[in-house]
């Protein structure tokens, strides 16, 4: 599994960079290490950047991940989570509506800018 995951330059998010197209192993094993990485550093927010990467799990596999898995893996829900995927992608529309069902803060965006806008800006 091919994945990267890093502190941004500022200090403020965890990115989840994967390489390869995205299953529920690789999503559970990368979140895993993301939120090790961010617990670390008391960071309760994620950019994941999937352009260029599909998610290839079924329905199942997506809605079992958002319901179980997720907290499982340790992701809070106080946590932000700004996925920025392709314009023509769709294959991640379905994690984000079961992500939001399940009471998870996330939300996917084609421009950089405005995840970053979405993702630091204040709790209310």
């Amino acid at each position: 599994m091919k994945y990267e995951v890093k502190l941004s330059e500022d200090g403020k998010f965890v990115w989840q960079l994967p390489q390869e197209d995205i299953t529920m192993e690789l999503a559970y094993r990368m979140s895993a290490d993301a939120i090790k990485l961010a617990r670390a550093k008391n960071i309760h927010r994620f950019l994941s950047d999937v352009r260029g990467i599909r998610n290839i799990s079924d329905s199942a596999e997506n809605r079992e991940f958002a319901y179980e898995k997720t907290e499982e893996v340790g992701y809070k829900r106080d946590d932000k989570i700004a996925v920025l995927h392709d314009a023509d992608d769709v294959s991640h529309i379905f994690i984000e509506t079961v992500s939001l069902q399940a009471g998870y803060a996330v939300k996917l965006f084609t421009e950089m800018q405005e995840a970053l806008d979405w993702l630091l800006a204040p709790d209310r």
